[in-house]
């Protein structure tokens, strides 16, 4: 299952800590316009139903929902930043 998880910029770093998260890298940064400055941090992951489970578990400050990209980008009024 494809999860999108969004967290805004102040609170990046607390959920990274929270959902084990060491690697920068997996995190795109986002905003209502598609230009800097990053408002949001988006993250695309593939897990099963167990860490899916984890996941929500632990989140703290994002949201996180089983869908695309591109459908979770247009419901939450944000474009990736280029």
């Amino acid at each position: 299952m494809r999860l999108c998880i969004l967290c805004e910029d102040s609170k990046l770093t607390s959920e990274k800590l929270s959902l084990g998260i060491t690697d920068n890298k997996v995190f795109k940064g986002v905003s209502e316009s598609g230009e800097l400055p990053a408002t949001h941090w988006l993250c695309v992951v593939d897990a099963t139903d167990n860490g899916y489970t984890k996941i929500i578990e632990n989140k703290k400050d994002s949201i996180i929902e089983a869908t695309n990209q591109t459908s979770f980008l247009i419901k939450n009024k944000l474009k990736i930043i280029k």
